[in-house]
């Protein structure tokens, strides 16, 4: 009889956002699927990187922005979400706890950049260009 091999999860994470919410929103998915609350449960977790595959940019983004890693949370005791803001203008970063990033950076005096909020959870999987064409022609064929 044969061990049956799981499939390992990949995280699919915004490469457009600045590097440290890249690295945040990759944490926060790993803290999920650890089904933890902190950044020490999951390097504490031992089976967790037989479950999850992170690719080698996902990983560089991680040990880059190490820094930032043991401040976020996701739910915890008082359920709050700790997550971290940047400005991909002025470069600034800063750590915000709930709502929506603010539509204007105050980070910097005069920076007219937008901020971006890591997302505790995955980016959607692309759509199938093929798939869409191919439902397109359904509908116009009925």
């Amino acid at each position: 009889m044969t061990k049956k091999v799981p499939t390992r999860k990949t995280i699919r994470h915004n490469p457009n956002a600045p590097g440290p919410v890249q690295a945040a929103q990759i944490a926060l998915v790993l803290m999920t699927t650890a089904k933890t609350d902190n950044w020490n449960g999951v390097v504490a977790d031992e089976t967790l990187f037989e479950r999850v595959e992170l690719t080698d940019e996902q990983q560089a983004l991680l040990e880059e922005h190490r820094g930032i890693l043991p401040y976020l949370t996701r739910g915890g005791y008082d359920g709050t979400l700790r997550s971290i803001v940047a400005c991909p203008a002025c470069g600034r970063v800063m750590f915000m706890a709930q709502g929506t990033a603010p539509k204007k950076c105050s980070m910097k005096l005069a920076c007219e950049g937008i901020p971006v909020k890591a997302k505790s959870t995955q980016e959607p999987l692309p759509k199938d260009p093929d798939a869409e064409k191919a439902k397109e022609l359904a509908a116009a064929a009925s």
